[in-house]
């Protein structure tokens, strides 16, 4: 298994205010994989196309550090989508699911990047939920943790849109701006968690549909790139199941995201037989 750009730390409660925590560390910087392209960012895609082989099997429980309801730190780092540099100036929240407004943050502090870039979020592990993201300059983010809970060693960094590489998206769907509305920008993996193409992402809300592709949003592709990153824009607000296809209609995964007008939505669609998966 490759490394990935992030640390997860085991936290054990004792008592009202004594923890007891263990760390595996993995640093940024020589953990981060190669780049692979001028606009690979920081994530890989596999050159021998995606793996879909793990969809033959059934999908089983996820594993989780520790018991479930333990606490650990889940920490990531936040770049750009079009300059790949780490976002430090950034607000973090972690927010569940049913609380639409984040009115009641699980972790009641506003987080931000250490010197490192790092985020470290304390949550529990089988947190279900979404971080609410916000930078000056970024289109404001809702990035929800996959429906299966945290897990160990699997995420890849977070990537924020710029308002204007969202103001050249929607121009290039021939939108007029509507803040009321909201959108969604989820990344596809194969069965060996790189990066998938030709995954065609579909919504159950009605909203203009985008692909990415060589480093600008595109109109004219019907399914993801090497990147593996599209969505929707012009979505009403409320909840919208995104779901990641097959050219033959096979069903690789589905999510269900929260939509803000004004805000992006984002997620990782993984299959789940992968993510089942020591």
């Amino acid at each position: 298994m490759r490394a990935f750009p992030f640390r997860v730390c085991v936290w054990t409660v004792i008592g009202a205010a004594s923890v007891v925590m263990g760390c595996t560390e993995y640093k940024p910087g020589t953990d981060m994989p190669a780049l692979k392209g001028a606009d690979s960012g920081p994530f890989l895609s596999s050159s021998e196309g995606p793996d879909w082989s793990c969809l033959e099997q059934p999908a089983g429980p996820a594993q989780q550090l520790g018991r479930v309801g333990d606490y650990i730190v889940y920490s990531v780092q936040i770049t750009d989508l079009s300059t790949r540099a780490l976002i430090l100036d950034v607000d973090v929240r972690a927010c569940s699911l049913t609380d639409v407004d984040c009115k009641e943050p699980v972790v009641p502090v506003v987080q931000r990047p250490n010197s490192d870039g790092w985020v470290n979020l304390p949550l529990r592990n089988n947190f279900q939920g979404y971080l609410e993201l916000k930078s000056p300059g970024e289109l404001p983010q809702l990035f929800h943790v996959p429906d299966s809970g945290l897990r160990t060693m699997r995420d890849y960094p977070i990537v924020m849109i710029s308002e204007d590489v969202y103001v050249a998206l929607v121009t290039t769907l021939k939108l007029t701006p509507d803040s009321t509305l909201g959108g969604v920008a989820v990344r596809t993996f194969d069965c060996k968690d790189a990066l998938a193409e030709g995954v065609a992402i579909k919504s159950d809300m009605v909203g203009a549909p985008w692909y990415w592709a060589n480093g600008a949003p595109s109109t004219a592709l019907q399914a993801t790139d090497s990147q593996g990153l599209g969505g929707f824009v012009g979505i009403a607000p409320g909840f919208a199941l995104s779901r990641a296809t097959l050219p033959d209609g096979t069903e690789i995964t589905g999510q269900t995201l929260l939509v803000r007008g004004g805000w992006m939505s984002t997620g990782f669609l993984r299959p789940p037989q992968a993510i089942a998966l020591p």
